[in-house]
């Protein structure tokens, strides 16, 4: 545990000084910072957990738990190299919602809109992977606590935050 929090103090830590001191430089100048902040802090975390659940050590680390010899998590590793995904996909949108707003309403726009839209494609098709294959209990807490935030979250704020961005509205 301590290890993760380390590795991912140093990602925040890179982040912060790279987006507010070099993001001019990098053509980032009306950004809003603190997405595209977040946005690289789900996409590090999401290739954290992808590349953690390829081998069994990194995933007895990232778990914290200690598995007995012999022991199949295979099922497991998969589901969590999904949710791994995931994460990297919302990392993705994020950083597509933070840019210039007149890049977002540009020229850009007919190609950006479109490559936002695949990417909330793919992310919503691995969510549904994740439910069909997730057992009673994933399913019961995922529909308790996360059928509103689904709905909210995913789609009406992600397209109202969509429509401002480029413009629309």
């Amino acid at each position: 545990l301590i290890i993760q929090f380390l590795i991912g103090l140093v990602i925040a830590a890179v982040g912060t000084v790279i987006v507010p001191d070099y993001g001019a430089e990098l053509g980032l100048d009306r950004t809003h910072e603190p997405a595209l902040l977040l946005a690289f802090l789900l996409a590090a975390m999401g290739l954290f957990i992808v590349v953690s659940s390829l081998t069994r050590s990194g995933a007895q680390q990232m778990v914290g738990a200690k598995l007995e010899p012999g022991e199949d998590i295979a099922p497991e590793l998969n589901l969590l190299r999904w949710q791994g995904v995931v994460s990297v996909l919302a990392g993705a949108e994020l950083v597509v919602l933070a840019l210039d707003p007149g890049l977002l309403s540009g020229p850009a726009r007919s190609w950006l809109l479109p490559l936002l839209l695949v990417i909330l494609t793919a992310q919503t098709w691995v969510n549904l992977l994740l439910w069909r294959r997730g057992d009673e209990f994933f399913r019961r807490v995922v529909a308790e606590a996360g059928i509103i935030g689904f709905v909210a979250f995913q789609f009406l704020l992600f397209f109202w935050t969509a429509r401002v961005r480029f413009g629309l509205i």
